[in-house]
């Protein structure tokens, strides 16, 4: 088994990074082959970034106050619905 991987494998290693599910030899060669791949590297970027925002969304949802709407509000919009 070689040192090197081609792009598909290091998204795929990127992924299990950000999982914390990469073993110490795959952490090697994905990092040997950021080096050398800007696209890659701008792909790891992009998922640190996307999963950053994810975090920080579902800490702001988990704050949120749950909103139920009323029963006749619900029958309300039901009729309108059905009759649209």
């Amino acid at each position: 088994m070689g040192v090197f991987i081609n792009c598909k494998e290091a998204t795929y290693y990127s992924s299990l990074k950000e999982e914390g599910k990469l073993n110490f030899v795959k952490n090697i060669k994905y990092m040997i082959h950021l080096k050398t791949c800007p696209p890659c590297q701008q792909f790891e970027n992009q998922l640190k970034f996307i999963s950053a925002r994810l975090i920080e969304m579902n800490s702001k949802l988990e704050k949120a106050p749950i909103y139920q709407l009323d029963e006749e509000i619900k029958e309300e919009l039901e009729l309108k619905i059905k009759n649209k």
